[in-house]
């Protein structure tokens, strides 16, 4: 292959990290990675990388809020770095588009091997956190109330749940996995303080968010 034909193929990626020190050693991991290709700044944080992120792009977040309270709905591929993988936000991470969840401390490898399946649409998980995802149950979770707003994606899955559509028929509909209607229904359950389809829906129709 010609080296106008990798780098046609290589996958860029932004590094966003709370520390210039910990950007460089995240840059290092990634740096003699073939069809990687890392941009030139660094941006301190989330909302900044998906700024300057294009369509097809990778932005590697070096997390220190576990929480995952900044992730918002994503429009590029995020592999998140987190101390606690298995923790009970997995779900959240997926559902506001997140596309792999690693250890702060994981190696190079690992870490292009996450870029690379994001980049392909793929999700990554560490096994505590895919453990974590396992045990809970979007149709019976229950979560505290949420002042957060939905993302639009949110509200057409409860739009579709309002009118009684099931998880394949929304998936269906949306052009999305069966998975990804689950985290999403998670996350409106989170935000609207419910824990049921019938109370996600009561809920949305009080606070005006779908109409009958």
């Amino acid at each position: 292959m010609s080296m106008k034909a990798a780098a046609a193929r290589a996958t860029r990626v932004l590094v966003a990290a709370p520390s210039a020190e910990r950007a460089s050693a995240l840059r290092a991991k990634l740096a003699e990675e073939p069809e990687i290709e890392l941009a030139e700044i660094s941006p301190a944080d989330l909302n900044a990388a998906v700024r300057q992120a294009r369509a097809g792009e990778i932005v590697v977040v070096d997390s220190e809020d576990d929480g995952g309270n900044s992730i918002a709905e994503l429009v590029v591929g995020v592999v998140l770095l987190v101390d606690n993988p298995e923790a009970s936000w997995v779900a959240h991470w997926l559902a506001a588009g997140v596309r792999a969840v690693l250890r702060r401390e994981c190696s190079g490898r690992q870490l292009a091997a996450a870029v690379r399946a994001a980049a392909a649409g793929l999700n990554v998980l560490e096994p505590e956190a895919l453990l974590a995802l396992l045990g809970s149950s979007p149709e019976s979770i229950e979560l505290e109330p949420g002042e957060e707003e939905l993302t639009r994606r949110e509200t057409e899955v409860l739009h579709m749940m309002t009118e009684g559509l099931s998880n394949r028929e929304i998936a269906s509909t949306l052009g999305i996995s069966e998975h990804t209607v689950k985290f999403h229904i998670t996350s409106i359950f989170g935000k609207l303080g419910t824990s049921s389809r019938t109370e996600a829906v009561t809920e949305g129709i009080r606070r005006g968010l779908v109409l009958l």
